[in-house]
């Protein structure tokens, strides 16, 4: 289990490219894909925020401040959760 193989499945759940989930992009949709594998990032898979702003080239201050947020919006936004929901799927059955 790696932060890699977690942005190749946030990309296939998702249709949206690796380069683009990389990239300077700042839609709703982005960010809810990169909040949601910050989070199982930092949860499941024991990431610090530098590791994680590393994987997805952003400021680690970046990191911490949307996982502040993380907790709540999975919790109470289905589109969230849904998501999240598919990423903790594909990391209990090992795709992760």
């Amino acid at each position: 289990m790696n932060g890699l193989t977690l942005l190749q499945s946030a990309a296939a759940h998702t249709g949206l490219p690796l380069t683009v989930l990389l990239g300077r992009g700042r839609s709703a949709r982005l960010v809810m894909v990169r909040i949601c594998v910050m989070h199982v990032a930092s949860r499941e898979l024991g990431y610090s925020s530098i590791e994680i702003g590393r994987l997805l080239r952003r400021d680690s201050s970046c990191v911490r401040h949307l996982l502040s947020r993380s907790d709540f919006r999975i919790a109470n936004e289905p589109g969230y959760r849904r998501l999240h929901g598919l990423l903790m799927t594909a990391l209990e059955g090992g795709a992760v």
